[in-house]
C-alpha cells in the first residue's frame, strides 16, 4: 500500500513539473512597434486554419502602412501603434473573383482585421487580437524571397 502511495505522489509531482515546464516553454510578450514590421503569413483567422497553400499574408511597413494578400485580392491600408495598442485602418482591396473557399476566407480575414486592437508575440508567432483579447489572426514570419 505504501508503494502505491509513493507512486501516486511521484506521478502527481511529475505531472505538476511537466505542466510548469510546458508553461515556461511558452514565450509570450507584447509586440514592440519594430517587431511588427515585416511580412507575416496568415495561419488562422478567428481560430480557423486558412485554406492549404493560401496566399493570405500581411506586411507592416515602417511608414505606418500595411499591405498583403487578403486570400484572393491584394489589400493595403494604414496602421497606428500608440500606447501599446494597434489600430488598423480600413483596407482598400482589389476586386478579383476567386474560388468560393478563398472568397469566404477573404471576407473573414477582412472582418477580423477590422476588429484588431492589439498584438503580441507568442513563440515567434504574431497574434492579432480584438479589444477583449480574442484571437483574430495568427501569423508566422514570412520571407518573400523563399
Amino acid at each position: 500500500m505504501r508503494n502505491k502511495k509513493r507512486v501516486g505522489v511521484i506521478t502527481l509531482l511529475l505531472a505538476a513539473g511537466l505542466s510548469q515546464l510546458a508553461c515556461a516553454a511558452t514565450v509570450e510578450k507584447t509586440v514592440q512597434p519594430e517587431e511588427l514590421l515585416g511580412n507575416w503569413q496568415v495561419e488562422t483567422v478567428q481560430d480557423r486554419p486558412v485554406v492549404d497553400r493560401s496566399p493570405a499574408s500581411i506586411a507592416f511597413a515602417k511608414d505606418g502602412s500595411f499591405s498583403g494578400n487578403a486570400s484572393c485580392n491584394r489589400m493595403a491600408g494604414e496602421y497606428v501603434w500608440k500606447e501599446g495598442k494597434l489600430e488598423l485602418g480600413q483596407a482598400a482591396v482589389t476586386r478579383m473573383a476567386c474560388p468560393p473557399a478563398l472568397m469566404e476566407q477573404e471576407q473573414r480575414l477582412l472582418a477580423a482585421l477590422a476588429l484588431v486592437a492589439q498584438a503580441r508575440l507568442e513563440n515567434g508567432l504574431l497574434l492579432l487580437e480584438d479589444i477583449a483579447g480574442n484571437l483574430m489572426i495568427r501569423a508566422a514570419p514570412h520571407n518573400l524571397q523563399e
